[in-house]
């Protein structure tokens, strides 16, 4: 509801949905919906649980709630990263729909699950319902692991935040930035299995020392040098991230990049007037002036600034 349609209350109570099989003590760290499925949506726990939620199952009478992997700890955060269809970049109605969930705990574990929904088995093959022995099966929900939950290495402390990025470099890897506590960010590329015989592989391109744990990621703005499509094999390109660094304030970052996996990060502004843990941050879209507004926050002073993005003197 809008503020224009309500102005006195615009924010109204659609919905509440709990999980059966997930204890009332246990907090939901993290969410996020599927970004071309309206009704699907990854959440994680204070357990370590990285689940799929489908809030509108066909012929069910509530929400069915999966299981796709666990954490040793925390499971700080969770992302959704699409795969295109055969055909293209969105999805065919009837052909199987593949994603890969992606979640990170307090274990100091960035995992990866590449997953399919509509039926599909581990050889790609279309079938008519998920099996009874697959443990994201989801009581009816034609949804399925298509291959164990693989690990990205290389982090010391807790992941705290995971940004797929519509680029793939020339051999069809995936481009992921991930953010944790142990004040690095870093730049991956990940190779996914091709059949059940084929190896899953994740690849550190970059990273850089922040100063400060790397809470979120914000994507300003991406670029490429080709006038075709993001999801290709484009060289070379751009991306700007805004990053909450908790301890340490915001930090603009510019990672640059070709379709080889050569990669480089540069912190490009700063902003370090918070004096306690910044855990949030966004942006404006670019005024006619090309200024670029951002606000930001922290917790213990209990302070939001709003603030022009201007990129330090070279």
């Amino acid at each position: 509801m809008s503020p224009e349609e309500s102005p006195t209350s615009p924010l109204s109570h659609i919905r509440t949905i709990r999980m059966g099989d997930v204890g009332e003590d246990v907090l939901i760290l993290s969410c996020v919906w599927h970004p071309t499925m309206a009704d699907l949506l990854a959440v994680t726990t204070s357990t370590g649980q990285v689940r799929l939620l489908h809030t509108q199952p066909t012929g069910k009478p509530g929400p069915v709630s999966v299981l796709l992997a666990t954490h040793l700890a925390e499971a700080w955060t969770v992302a959704i990263a699409p795969k295109p269809s055969s055909s293209g970049e969105h999805p065919v109605r009837g052909e199987p729909q593949r994603f890969t969930v992606y979640s990170g705990g307090d274990d100091s574990a960035a995992m990866y699950m590449c997953c399919s929904l509509d039926g599909e088995t581990q050889d790609g093959q279309a079938r008519d319902g998920p099996a009874e022995d697959d443990p994201a099966r989801g009581d009816g929900l034609p949804l399925r692991t298509l291959y164990p939950p693989a690990r990205i290495k290389g982090h010391t402390a807790g992941v705290t935040s995971i940004l797929p990025l519509p680029l793939r470099l020339r051999d069809g890897a995936e481009i992921v930035v991930t953010g944790s506590y142990d004040d690095y960010i870093r730049v991956y590329a990940i190779q996914h299995q091709a059949g059940p015989a084929s190896v899953s592989r994740a690849r550190s391109l970059a990273e850089e020392n922040l100063g400060g744990g790397v809470w979120r990621l914000k994507l300003l703005d991406i670029a490429t040098e080709s006038t075709d499509e993001l999801l290709g094999s484009e060289i070379p390109w751009m991306v700007d991230l805004l990053v909450s660094c908790m301890h340490a304030g915001v930090r603009l970052l510019r990672i640059l990049g070709d379709g080889d996996g050569d990669c480089r990060i540069r912190v490009v502004a700063r902003f370090q007037e918070h004096r306690s843990m910044n855990y949030g941050s966004d942006f404006q879209p670019v005024t006619g002036s090309g200024e670029r507004l951002c606000v930001s926050t922290s917790f213990y002073d209990r302070l939001l600034c709003l603030w022009p993005l201007v990129e330090d003197e070279k």
